[in-house]
């Protein structure tokens, strides 16, 4: 038995085959849909994107995410019924995207579903591994889909010994490694992620976590204060005053002194965590003092955590991607800390917008088409995920 499975589930056919990636970022705004062609080998793959789609959520789905996501107290019928309500969602949404560009569900080889994350907590300790949830049922997904659906990456990352997020590196590694430049891949979305691939490295030396913040905290601040989802362009922000006191009371957060690998999510980094300061100490913010203030947090953060993973602070480039990307005066503030520009993940190849739904394709490439990645052990290959049949 052993043998067999650690051989790969499928022969690889020796020609491109076509993966999904779905998944619904921390967010939770809607689900994110990537079509893509894969060929090459595990050492190299070579990825190129067939079509990319931000679908969002009904308001239905999103109300009852935003009530369940990240508590400790939930009802588990509430939980159940919303898994199988985004696995209905998810395959007819995915079907019309494959419509779209002219496919059929029997061209796809493979899907793989990140889900919708309910809850994480990075580890506390030796004795106290992370704890993660992410629901779209994949077994609901691959009967109304026909496609072989793989899922339960951060499961199987955690049961391995590692902390379930990020999983960015994976892909950063395997495909926008360079041998002639150390790189900082970061990741800019609901909470930001960065990996540090040097030349010659293997990729369980790969630096890499969570830096803290990232758009998330300052969505709802927006929200609340505003009424829009987001600040656009950093506009409300480049127009606001950083209010020093909370700046620097949300800078003592005790999780900022954790060392890589490290993750976090909503739990920490949540809007009513930041205003505990303001209402203990009666301080007035405006909406864009506060935008002002959230966006130098997460510029602040993820600066921090650049500067204290690279091994050379003048040898290397960023290139970003993630909803934050898309934010000129978050840009400017993180490159203003780093004193060096943030390049575009898409100077090399790769996808500002789907570039989690481009990992997600390739974990489920690699757990059907391969027999593993050297994750945490030159010796030991791991596969990443669980099967569910059509």
């Amino acid at each position: 038995m052993t043998q067999l499975f650690s051989k790969p589930l499928i022969e690889n056919p020796g020609k491109p085959v076509y993966v999904a990636g779905l998944l619904s970022g921390t967010s939770q705004d809607g689900l994110d849909i990537g079509i893509f062609e894969i060929e090459g080998s595990v050492e190299k793959p070579d990825i190129r994107m067939i079509r990319g789609r931000t679908v969002p959520f009904p308001d239905a789905i999103a109300d009852k995410a935003s009530i369940l996501s990240f508590r400790e107290e939930v009802r588990l019928p509430d939980v159940l019924r919303l898994s199988r309500e985004l696995a209905e969602f998810s395959a007819e949404a995915f079907l019309n995207e494959l419509g779209q560009c002219g496919m059929s569900s029997g061209e796809i080889h493979c899907l793989g579903s990140h889900g919708l994350t309910l809850y994480h907590r990075g580890s506390e300790g030796e004795n106290k591994p992370s704890l993660t949830m992410q629901i779209t049922d994949p077994d609901v997904l691959a009967r109304e889909t026909g496609i072989a659906v793989v899922s339960g990456f951060r499961e199987r990352h955690i049961a391995e010994g590692g902390e379930g997020a990020p999983l960015a590196p994976i892909l950063d590694y395997l495909c926008y490694r360079n041998s002639g430049e150390s790189r900082v891949l970061l990741n800019i979305g609901g909470m930001a992620n960065i990996s540090v691939i040097v030349p010659g490295q293997k990729l369980f030396e790969v630096a890499s976590g969570d830096t803290g913040p990232g758009n998330r905290i300052l969505d709802e601040w927006m929200k609340k204060h505003t009424g829009r989802p987001y600040d656009q362009n950093g506009a409300a922000a480049s127009r606001g005053k950083i209010h020093e006191k909370w700046l620097k009371a949300m800078q003592g957060f005790e999780w900022f002194n954790s060392s890589f690998p490290s993750s976090t999510g909503p739990e920490v980094f949540n809007l009513n965590r930041a205003a505990e300061f303001l209402n203990r100490y009666g301080w007035d913010v405006s909406a864009e003092d506060g935008a002002a203030t959230l966006t130098e947090l997460t510029a602040w953060s993820i600066a921090g955590g650049i500067k204290k993973s690279v091994r050379d602070n003048s040898g290397f480039s960023v290139y970003a991607s993630g909803g934050g990307y898309h934010n000129a005066y978050l840009r400017y503030r993180i490159e203003y800390h780093l004193d060096r520009r943030i390049k575009s993940v898409e100077e090399i190849g790769g996808s500002v917008d789907f570039k989690e739904a481009q990992l997600f394709a390739l974990l489920a490439w690699l757990f059907c088409f391969t027999d593993g990645i050297s994750l945490f052990d030159a010796r030991k290959p791991v596969r990443l995920g669980k099967l569910s049949l059509p």
